[in-house]
């Protein structure tokens, strides 16, 4: 949906609503272990499937969206956006994990359900300006998001019971829910925010210069809301990334690009020093 507040000035709303239903699988683990617990290969094929026929997952989202964009005039203008996004999705399963060599295997059965929370918030600023008897341009902006998934489990059955894989077909007695006790596991909270700027400079008609830099802040934890530790508890703060870049036009049809940049991905992993 889309309003003109003025000549110069635009409201707009956006609403989304989804759904997915998955039946025969309920995790991304659904087919067989390529070898038995001996280590000899076992017959499955990609059409054979681990899980129980009643296994099940849904997945629910729905988001919203509300920009405001102004121009100031021909060459200005601004933008700003704030998009608010939930994902929720449940889990029914049972799967048969590491058959032996005979094919026996044992079924566990879970439940689970994830509740995920976005919230992203966006300004930017862009025009073109005049210098040197030559028109350029400037974008100037800030992000900020911010995220919340909280993760409820239930009693995890391992080897509950046992199946015969060779010539299973899934069939195997749901268990009653109802009864299983479910409780919160962790709860993982993520914040990032940046702001940036960036020009492209036209010293010439064929030569164009991109100059950008961007500070970063980010943040993640995860809680374990059993006992209220946080066990990945991670920071970066003032994290600069510049950015330079330059398009010489050979001919109409082809243009030379060169350019340089850092990449700022923050991860968990660690090397044998433990950094």
């Amino acid at each position: 949906l889309e309003a003109d507040l003025s000549n110069d000035t635009k409201l707009s709303l956006a609403l989304e609503h989804s759904g997915q239903r998955v039946r025969g699988a309920a995790a991304a683990v659904s087919g067989y272990f390529v070898t038995f617990t001996d280590g000899s290969p076992t017959p499955f094929g990609r059409r054979d499937n681990a899980a129980t026929d009643w296994s099940r997952s849904d997945i629910r989202r729905s988001g919203a969206m509300l920009s405001l964009e102004h121009h100031f005039s021909a060459d200005w203008r601004t933008r700003l956006s704030y998009d608010r996004r939930k994902v929720t999705s449940s889990a029914y399963g049972g799967v048969a994990f590491l058959p032996e060599p005979d094919g026996m295997a044992g079924l566990s059965s879970f439940s689970s359900g994830i509740q995920n929370n976005v919230d992203i918030l966006d300004a930017r600023l862009d025009g073109r300006f005049h210098l040197w008897g030559r028109r350029h341009e400037l974008a100037a902006g800030f992000n900020r998001s911010a995220s919340r998934i909280t993760m409820e489990r239930g009693s995890y059955r391992a080897d509950h019971d046992s199946v015969q894989t060779l010539d299973w077909a899934g069939r195997y007695a749901e268990p009653d829910w109802s009864a299983v006790e479910t409780a919160p596991v962790d709860e993982t909270r993520g914040r990032q925010s940046a702001f940036w700027l960036a020009s492209r400079l036209r010293p010439t008609d064929a030569l164009a210069a991109i100059l950008g830099i961007r500070r970063s802040d980010w943040a993640h934890r995860v809680t374990d809301l059993q006992t209220g530790d946080a066990y990945d508890n991670r920071k970066e703060r003032n994290v600069i990334i510049p950015y330079v870049g330059v398009v010489y036009e050979l001919t109409p049809q082809f243009s030379a690009y060169a350019s340089y940049t850092d990449i700022f991905n923050p991860q968990s992993r660690k090397d044998v020093s433990n950094r």
